[in-house]
């Protein structure tokens, strides 16, 4: 992405709409809940496509509170032929202030277990705290789907399985009770 394109994204996150207050920008459009840091970071160090282009029309981030300090932010990263991926981020006000590139846990039979920042099908359940979303495809075709919960520093996971074309789905990992 040029500078052009970047400069006017991130006036997109200083400046609220005319006449409105920041909070009532944001629930018009739910880009606008997403801090400026977190942008500044999608922005510069992802190889993701322009977050405003119409690749992701229609196509929000989604964000989970995970605790007083911290809050969990899936950025739309690549449009993909049928469902975008979302890149992760942790936003901490707290002690560890910062913006961090957040990765899970996910498994395919060919490589076994892997991090990724990159997930598909993203949902915040924020009745139960937890985040749940598709990881890579397997040879067979299969999809893994997993759900993580927020750990004392990092999302951990409780629970991932592999899902072929039927639904039937083959538990990979189950965190124990």
């Amino acid at each position: 992405m040029g500078l052009a394109p970047l400069l006017a994204l991130l006036l997109v996150w200083a400046v609220p709409v005319a006449g409105q207050d920041a909070g009532t920008a944001a629930e018009a459009d739910a880009w606008l809940s997403v801090p400026q840091p977190v942008m500044i970071e999608h922005l510069t160090i992802s190889k993701c496509e322009e977050p405003l282009g119409e690749s992701f029309e229609g196509i929000d981030p989604v964000l989970g509170q995970l605790s007083g300090t911290a809050t969990l932010y899936a950025l739309p990263c690549t449009a993909g032929a049928s469902r975008p991926t979302y890149r992760l981020y942790v936003h901490e006000t707290g002690e560890i202030e910062g913006v961090h590139p957040t990765f899970v846990a996910v498994y395919t039979d060919e490589y076994g277990w892997q991090g990724t920042a990159r997930v598909r099908a993203v949902e915040w359940d924020a009745d139960a705290g937890r985040f749940l979303a598709e990881g890579p495809r397997d040879a067979d075709g299969r999809i893994g789907s997993g759900v993580w919960s927020w750990g004392a520093f990092g999302l951990k996971l409780e629970r991932f399985s592999l899902i072929d074309q039927s639904g039937n789905a083959e538990l990979i990992y189950a965190a124990p009770e």
